[in-house]
């Protein structure tokens, strides 16, 4: 199941990575001449590679990470339920206000 994940993800990373180049290729190519005159080829090249890779890998972790914490809190309210229903209201009726509090407190 872990493999068919992260070969989806992997795809799908590359497909963004491949959108977004083109994107930006498509940007570089509709300035003017002083914008060249400008910039350095390096830094539109760099742009182009690297840049969209980072992007690429930063979007792929973040998706990974997301779906995971999706599916524990889902497993571990089923658990939770099964265990204790009492204890499971209490927990769905507390922990849901505190997250909100502790978000705006955070920031």
């Amino acid at each position: 199941m872990m493999s068919v994940r992260d070969g989806l993800l992997s795809v799908a990373g590359e497909r963004m990575a491949a959108r977004l180049r083109r994107q930006t290729f498509q940007a570089v190519m509709r300035q003017d001449m002083a914008f060249f005159d400008a910039t350095r080829t390096g830094e539109l090249l760099n742009r182009l590679a690297s840049d969209t890779s980072v992007v690429q890998k930063a979007i792929t972790n973040n998706v990974t990470s997301a779906l995971r914490s999706v599916g524990m809190v889902f497993g571990c309210t089923a658990m939770l339920l099964v265990t204790s229903p009492k204890l499971s209201l209490v927990s769905l009726l507390v922990l849901p206000p505190g997250g909100v509090i502790a978000v705006y407190m955070g920031r």
